[in-house]
C-alpha cells in the first residue's frame, strides 16, 4: 500500500491525505532535536518509548504521520508532557 502521492516534477513525497506535510516535518524534526539534546540513538528513543526504531526513523523523516498512542508513548518514555511533545514551532525550517 503507497501512503504517499507522487506529483509529476516534485522533487519530494507527500504524505497521501496528510492536510498539513509541512508540519509532520516540523514535528519530526523536532522530536529529533530533543532526542539529540538527551544525547540519545533511535534505539534508545525507541527503547524508553516502547516503538521500534523504525517509527522513530520514519516520524523524524516525516515518512508518516505519529497516531496520538505513538504521541503518548514517546512523551512517557522521555518523561514530558504531551503538551511539551507536540509544542513545536509550524515551520519545518528549525
Amino acid at each position: 500500500m503507497d501512503l504517499y502521492v507522487h506529483k509529476k516534477g516534485a522533487s519530494y513525497r507527500q504524505l497521501a491525505g496528510v492536510k498539513k506535510p509541512a508540519s509532520i516535518k516540523a514535528f519530526g524534526l523536532h522530536l529529533r532535536a530533543l532526542r539529540e539534546r538527551r544525547g540519545w540513538s533511535q534505539q534508545e528513543l525507541a527503547d524508553v518509548a516502547d516503538i521500534t526504531k523504525k517509527t522513530v526513523y520514519r516520524i523524524e523523516t516525516a515518512q508518516t504521520a505519529p497516531t496520538l498512542d505513538v504521541l503518548v508513548c514517546l512523551a512517557e518514555g522521555m518523561e514530558i508532557p504531551l503538551r511539551e511533545l507536540v509544542d513545536f514551532p509550524a515551520s519545518a525550517s528549525i
